[in-house]
């Protein structure tokens, strides 16, 4: 089941390919990110200058829209894709500059998101069909998607800093001092955990 994870590991070798297909969408509009499944690409966007948003999704063999969805704020990144369910971050309230500021990580009973603002700042875990708050982590600024993988969340602060948080309780597990900033998100592969900034990367064990 995709879990945001950033690692495929039973994917076969990927060969190098050309342009199978183009889908072209109306002028205008800003393409904010996308995520795709054996069947289906889901894809984000807006109109410039418009509050609102929109998702579509293709079919992954040919490119052909199957359906259009109008979303009520603007995307601010990739949708996270699990079953049939699409989780897209999308801007918060404009008078208090809240929002969601990289796409969620998904299982099969949590979405968990980072938001970012007066109103609301932290890592929060939503109930995956009703979207009420399972628990709660006030504070940090979480800029990058995080990872879930096994038991844990893991988050790269905006700040030098990986951390695990138990994917069920919100506890803290573990974290791993980078010396620098500007984390990127994690990736895991091969039960190893890789994270990088824009001077080094580091794998843990």
């Amino acid at each position: 089941m995709p879990q945001n994870t950033n690692a495929v590991p039973d994917q076969p070798t990927l060969t190098a390919g050309g342009n199978y297909w183009t889908t072209a969408f109306e002028d205008g509009i800003e393409i904010t990110g996308l995520a795709a499944t054996a069947s289906t690409a889901v894809v984000v966007g807006h109109t410039s200058g418009d509050h609102n948003g929109n998702l579509t999704t293709l079919n992954i063999d040919d490119g052909s829209s199957d359906t259009t969805h109008e979303l009520d704020r603007t995307p601010t990144g990739p949708p996270a894709l699990a079953d049939s369910i699409a989780a897209t971050p999308v801007l918060g309230d404009d008078h208090q500059r809240a929002r969601i500021p990289a796409s969620p990580a998904v299982d099969n009973n949590y979405v968990y998101i980072a938001a970012d603002g007066s109103a609301a700042q932290g890592i929060y875990a939503l109930d995956r069909e009703t979207g009420e708050s399972q628990w709660e982590i006030p504070g940090p600024n979480i800029p990058e998607p995080m990872v879930r993988v096994e038991d844990v969340v893991l988050a790269s602060y905006d700040r030098y800093e990986l951390v695990a948080f138990d994917a069920a309780s919100g506890e803290r597990q573990w974290g791993k001092v980078m010396y620098d900033s500007d984390l990127f998100a994690p990736a895991v592969g091969r039960s190893r955990i890789f994270s990088g900034t824009r001077q080094q990367y580091m794998r843990l064990p």
